[in-house]
């Protein structure tokens, strides 16, 4: 879940540094990770999940914004 995604980074992260996700999925620590101010990398050996992904961080980009 985001919520509990976000407890994790927070948790475990200062503002700024870089969260690396090498399992992508749905992109919901770059989504999170990036709402709280830091930066992101990610991957998944699923090309079509990457895309989804990436579509999902930019729809939760310009929200937030």
């Amino acid at each position: 879940s985001e919520s509990g995604m976000a407890d994790l980074v927070e948790r475990l992260s200062k503002p700024g540094q870089l969260i690396c996700d090498p399992f992508l999925g749905g992109g919901t620590t770059a989504v999170v990770s990036l709402a709280l101010g830091r930066r992101f990398v990610g991957c998944d050996i699923d090309d079509g999940i990457v895309d989804k992904a990436r579509q999902r961080i930019e729809a939760s980009m310009c929200i937030q914004r």
